[in-house]
């Protein structure tokens, strides 16, 4: 055979001396990408069940908002009807009151009243 036979050369020689260490960095990079990747995916799946909550349960949260509202304009008209109640009452009793001093004065009759 001489020089024109081929040459037997070890597998590690084809490689560059670094090859191992590039390759590691490689995966360790597709590791990090792919880690990077779920995270992304994470927080889109949260954004979405608040999103799906907010929209499932909006209607029930305006619905507890009209409930409360509700029940505070049925609480302040209740206090305005016992105010009104309690002036129209005032006044009927003035307005007794004075019908029976004019009573009493036609007959010739006074109420008197001690002022403290």
């Amino acid at each position: 055979f001489g020089s024109s036979a081929l040459r037997v050369v070890p597998a590690m020689a084809h490689h560059r001396p670094d090859f191992n260490v590039l390759k590691r960095v490689e995966q360790d990079g597709k590791y990090a990408r792919a880690a990077a990747h779920v995270h992304d995916i994470n927080k889109v799946g949260i954004t979405t069940a608040w999103f799906e909550g907010k929209a499932k349960y909006e209607f029930t949260d305006g619905e507890k908002r009209n409930d409360t509202f509700i029940r505070t304009e049925i609480a302040q008209a209740n206090e305005e009807l016992k105010k009104r109640r309690r002036a129209r009452l005032q006044h009927l009793y003035e307005f007794e009151a004075r019908a029976y001093e004019d009573e009493l004065m036609s007959m010739g009759l006074a109420i008197q009243r001690n002022h403290y």
